[in-house]
């Protein structure tokens, strides 16, 4: 089966972890707002509207300038090492204004991250787009899954726990992502 390289493999690797760490904040920080912050849940509907909007102007503007500018590789790795350090600093941050900032940050990231993560995997395709989505999307849902159960159990245990594990994930990631160069996915892609 040709369908799946070694490329392809830590992009999936990406993927998961990804989608762990992303389902994981998901999950955890309405929750995080209120019991640890103690904020209203119409602050925390108000947060999570403003975050989306946020990310979405994110993407809307900087992902397609981005892409032009640098090597999409490139800012698929600074990206994903500013996601690692938003999740961090949430960690270690006893600040609300300073948690809350890291939280917008984080999910300004994903927003770009989703789609370079789409395109690279396109790119490094040689065939098969079909099968490939499936797997893109089989990913996805072993991240999603994973994360949502781990933030579950582990959230009455420390309240931050969460993102640590999440921003360690995302780490190992990130060191698996790093051979991954713009040659390879040039090579790669006509051969």
């Amino acid at each position: 089966l040709k369908l799946l390289n070694k490329n392809l493999i830590i992009m999936f690797i990406i993927v998961i972890v990804f989608y762990f760490a992303a389902t994981s904040y998901n999950s955890t920080i309405n929750y995080y707002i209120e019991d640890v912050l103690k904020l209203p849940p119409t602050f925390i509907g108000g947060f999570l509207a403003f975050v989306g909007i946020v990310g979405f102007i994110i993407n809307l503007i900087f992902t397609p300038i981005l892409g032009k500018l640098f090597k999409e590789i490139n800012v698929f790795k600074t990206i994903t090492l500013c996601i690692i350090v938003s999740l961090f600093l949430m960690v270690i941050s006893n600040n609300v204004i300073l948690f809350l900032s890291c939280a917008v940050i984080f999910t300004s990231f994903a927003s770009i991250h989703i789609p370079l993560q789409q395109s690279i995997i396109t790119k490094l395709s040689q065939e098969n787009y079909g099968s490939l989505m499936g797997i893109f999307n089989s990913s996805k849902a072993i991240g999603q899954v994973t994360g949502s159960l781990t933030a579950g159990f582990i959230f009455d245990i420390g309240n931050k726990l969460p993102f640590l594990t999440s921003a360690i994930l995302v780490f190992i990631g990130f060191i698996v992502l790093l051979p991954l160069n713009s040659n390879l996915i040039s090579s790669n892609k006509t051969s």
